[in-house]
């Protein structure tokens, strides 16, 4: 037993100390980061107002949970299309393209007329807001350095939770208080504010593509 306890001892002294993230690379990391999280809110957020859309158009249970499944259907099948597009053409105005969409498209479901709009809508959130996501954990997964992959990953997961939860309580809090169309205006809010944010703070070394 003191044998390996004196082999592990000397392991861990011969391992090389992890240093810490360059401050650039750190805030392109929390950036990235937040453009996720900023995605997984839309979805959340508008989750409370979807009963009032089922009361709107005298919809089914099973309509309305066709609703919140048109999301994650669009999530499935952008998934692997938008690592391939990223892969192929660079990450950066992919997803701000992406983000961009989502924020038009989460305001314009405010004002769904129909049944059938508000189902292609949020079919389209979930393209948008999944390339946003995928793309966002690729770069982060791509540029994090090998000795601090796992917290960096495990960083990315928990803000990108955070905002999934953050989102419905932002939602509901919102629809009580000013109605069912600021919901969506709300919903938006912390997307374009990340938008900005990239735009304020480009890193063309961070968001290129990774070489070979």
């Amino acid at each position: 037993m003191s044998t390996v306890r004196g082999l592990a001892a000397v392991a861990e002294e011969a391992r090389p100390a992890r240093r810490p993230l360059p401050p650039r690379l750190r805030r392109q990391i929390v950036i990235a980061c937040c453009l996720v999280a900023s995605a997984q809110i839309t979805w959340g957020a508008i989750v409370p107002a979807l009963p009032r859309y089922g009361d709107m158009f005298s919809v089914s249970s099973f309509l309305l949970g066709a609703i919140v499944a048109a999301f994650g259907v669009g999530r499935l099948l952008v998934n692997i299309p938008a690592g391939l597009l990223a892969d192929r053409f660079g990450p950066r105005r992919l997803l701000l393209g992406a983000l961009v969409g989502l924020v038009v498209v989460t305001v314009l479901t405010a004002f769904a007329p129909t049944l059938a709009v508000l189902l292609v809508a949020r079919f389209l959130a979930g393209v948008l807001g999944g390339s946003v996501v995928t793309i966002g954990l690729a770069v982060v997964t791509a540029r994090a350095p090998a000795d601090a992959r796992g917290t960096v990953l495990a960083t990315a997961q928990a803000v990108q939770l955070a905002g999934g939860a953050m989102g419905p309580v932002v939602g509901g809090l919102v629809l009580d208080r000013w109605g069912l169309h600021a919901v969506f205006f709300a919903a938006a809010v912390p997307a374009v504010t990340c938008l900005v944010w990239t735009l304020l703070q480009p890193d063309r070394d961070f968001w290129g593509k990774v070489p070979a």
